[in-house]
């Protein structure tokens, strides 16, 4: 009998801890848009980035006429996996493609190349004041040779 409650206990411990550690990942699972897209010429970028419940993440650039707001092509996409870890984000087994600007501004998917595009780790939060907002910021080691640099993004939909 005694077995048997402490097996009870045990998972019960084990159930609360992951229902804890859930609610931490469920505040960035979805579908995010940058605020206010930066200029290409004369062409807006916007970036998206979609979390999964499974950690898996994918990252689209994509360039945007303003005038008709229809998508002209890529810039880049990634998919890979993340992981939280308190306020940073680990993006790692990165799959990544980008436009080679010998072809133009912007590509097509299928004409994307691949990239190589190292594990790397960020600090992000959530603001949920009204609209959810997440801010994603490098995390550059001391000695590299990086720009520190913070991406504001708009939630705009729940994984599909």
């Amino acid at each position: 009998m005694m077995k048997k409650i402490t097996l009870v206990f045990t998972l019960l411990v084990i159930v609360v801890i992951a229902c804890k550690k859930d609610k931490t990942n469920n505040k960035i699972i979805g579908r995010w848009e940058t605020e206010g897209a930066p200029q290409l010429a004369a062409n807006h970028i916007h970036e998206f980035y979609l979390f999964d419940k499974q950690g898996k993440y994918y990252l689209t650039r994509m360039v945007q006429d303003p005038n008709s707001s229809n998508y002209l092509g890529y810039l880049q996409y990634t998919s890979g996996r993340y992981r939280l870890q308190g306020n940073t984000i680990l993006f790692y087994n990165k799959e990544s493609y980008i436009n080679d600007p010998v072809n133009g501004p912007y590509a097509s998917r299928d004409k994307l190349v691949k990239a190589n595009d190292p594990d790397a780790s960020a600090n992000f939060t959530i603001e949920s004041n009204g609209l959810r907002r997440l801010a994603i910021s490098s995390i550059c080691s001391p000695n590299a040779f990086c720009v520190e640099i913070t991406s504001r993004y708009q939630f705009i939909a729940d994984e599909d």
